[in-house]
């Protein structure tokens, strides 16, 4: 895997798990498309819309997911399911303007985004969390279930003790953290996180004894250890 920078969206590895998100989410989408139309199923189409407009902005190019989240949104017009506002947006999506929407910057804060991406000015990764989209049961569960999916994956890197000490370069869903940080509402592995964070610092201490670069991965796992601080802090909300 290529790394460019410090922080933990700044590698191959984690685009490539930010990559696998994308299609997972797409992937539900249309199977949400398959089913009738509901209270449920629309409102967790919608869900799916909204986190897809959080963390994948290519999922509406023509190039990408674009035909398959029309056909999905199409089998659900005119979204009664949901409220006149969630279906507004949707229609919008359907429109064409999904690409526009998944480009407007989430407000993380210059630190957060630092976390995320260590060079000096670098935009938010992630997109406005549309609240509109996530309202009622159905929609906390496909957000939930999105979450666990998410914390599966990463379970995968921090099982290996290779892949722990030398995550810049051989983490594959590193970049899911990020995503953990917007994606609401969700219970989130507190116990998980806290154990992560332990034996990212000890993959530190391997690296600092045997490795090259060794500023770099320093400068790598504060800003990791910095982001599961983070998500200790909002699982305790």
């Amino acid at each position: 895997m290529g790394t460019w920078a410090e922080g933990i969206l700044d590698n191959d590895g984690a685009l490539d798990g930010l990559g696998d998100l994308q299609q997972h989410l797409v992937d539900r989408l249309l199977a949400l498309g398959e089913e009738m139309p509901s209270d449920d199923a629309t409102g967790a189409l919608a869900a799916v819309v909204g986190m897809l407009l959080q963390v994948s902005d290519d999922a509406f190019d023509e190039e990408g997911d674009l035909d398959e989240v029309r056909t999905a949104l199409r089998a659900h017009q005119p979204f009664t399911g949901v409220s006149a506002g969630a279906a507004a947006l949707l229609e919008r999506v359907l429109a064409g303007e999904g690409h526009t929407l998944a480009h407007r910057p989430a407000e993380l804060g210059a630190k957060v985004i630092d976390l995320l991406h260590a060079e000096a000015g670098s935009p938010s990764p992630f997109g406005v969390r549309e609240a509109v989209l996530f309202e009622g049961e159905a929609a906390a569960d496909e957000v939930q279930d999105v979450v666990d999916w998410c914390v599966d994956q990463l379970a995968h890197d921090f099982e290996e003790d290779d892949v722990v000490s030398d995550l810049a370069r051989e983490g594959e869903y590193v970049g899911l953290l990020g995503a953990l940080l917007v994606l609401e509402p969700a219970v989130l592995p507190d116990e998980d996180f806290v154990a992560w964070r332990s034996a990212a610092q000890e993959g530190l201490a391997v690296l600092e004894e045997s490795a090259d670069e060794v500023d770099f991965h320093r400068k790598y796992y504060q800003r990791l250890d910095a982001v599961f601080g983070l998500l200790v802090e909002r699982a305790a909300r």
